[in-house]
């Protein structure tokens, strides 16, 4: 594997952190705080800056199409998306709030 790669996690995954340190993975803990990554990341597609790749990300394509919010959240006036079949709009929510600066949104 490409020892250049930085894999960023989600901090709650502890072993799976050791393990990918143990093959000597970098590994960069994810900023996976949920509505403001939605944010930066809905910012960075509007602005053109985040793009997909045709063909290489087909569990991404499906899913935001699938991207659902919370009605019973939304009642209660949160903003929540349904937390089913999103692992890869969760990885590209860490990208982004991990990865982008501020100063890159504006």
């Amino acid at each position: 594997h490409d020892r250049s790669v930085t894999v960023i996690i989600d901090p709650s995954a502890e072993s799976f952190r050791v393990e990918l340190r143990n093959r000597g993975y970098r590994i960069k803990n994810a900023d996976n705080e949920v509505n403001d990554g939605i944010r930066v990341t809905a910012t960075m597609i509007q602005k053109r800056r985040l793009r997909v790749r045709k063909g290489a990300t087909p569990n991404l394509l499906h899913e935001v199409e699938s991207y659902v919010w919370d009605e019973k959240a939304v009642q209660r006036g949160e903003e929540k998306p349904v937390k089913e079949n999103d692992h890869a709009m969760d990885a590209m929510r860490y990208v982004c709030k991990t990865l982008i600066t501020r100063r890159r949104l504006s």
